[in-house]
């Protein structure tokens, strides 16, 4: 499984960063302070902003959850520890799409997860996306939600999340999934004519600057 990297926190001050250099087309060191947050330059491109803004958020929550992992003790500091070694926390996606067993995971796997649960509950805030399902005609209160359990449905929905909040088609259909609103995505032709319908009240509102 290969992976590129999207962003990294810094959590301690160091002038040993490697970052890649197009223009030299070389890595190369850069000094950082502690709670820097690196972006790789490839999502400031205009289509990559919900990308952007997933990713620094996500180093956000790594900042705020696990810098007590990583950050030194300056009363434990040994005569033989380099001060200068960066302590990183990078934000990886996978390059062949594959995505690593649950079973399988390991303290950093958890630690992804945490900061991508806590970056998603930031962007995508749980009563918005509850008040927009119901604006949608799925539902009358947070207490009778049944969730979305046709694959159209849910399609459409994670699109209309996605323009709303300005994030990735995938980190919407991630959130909503995980707050239980897409449960299923089984095919079906009245899911199909149901979701048109949606997808035209959707694309109206969108017009309308919502």
């Amino acid at each position: 499984m290969k992976f590129a990297h999207l962003g990294m926190i810094v959590f301690n001050n160091t002038n040993k960063v490697i970052v890649y250099n197009p223009d030299k087309n070389k890595a190369e060191y850069i000094s950082a302070k502690e709670g820097t947050v690196i972006i790789d330059n490839t999502l400031l491109e205009s289509n990559l902003e919900g990308r952007y803004r997933f990713t620094m958020a996500h180093e956000g929550a790594h900042w705020i959850l696990h810098r007590h992992i990583y950050q030194r003790n300056t009363n434990q500091i040994s005569f033989f520890d380099n001060l200068n070694e960066p302590l990183v926390k990078c934000r990886s996606t996978s390059i062949d799409g594959k995505i690593k067993p649950v079973q399988l995971w390991d303290d950093n796997d958890t630690m992804e997860w945490q900061a991508n649960y806590m970056s998603s509950a930031i962007l995508m805030p749980k009563s918005m996306i509850f008040t927009l399902f119901k604006e949608c005609g799925f539902g009358k209160n947070m207490d009778e939600i049944m969730g979305i359990e046709d694959f159209y449905l849910s399609d459409v929905f994670s699109k209309y999340i996605a323009a709303i909040f300005n994030v990735s088609f995938q980190a919407a259909k991630i959130r909503l999934k995980n707050l239980g609103i897409i449960k299923t995505e089984d095919y079906s032709q009245k899911s199909f004519l149901k979701g048109r319908i949606i997808n035209n009240y959707i694309n109206n509102k969108i017009a309308n600057n919502f």
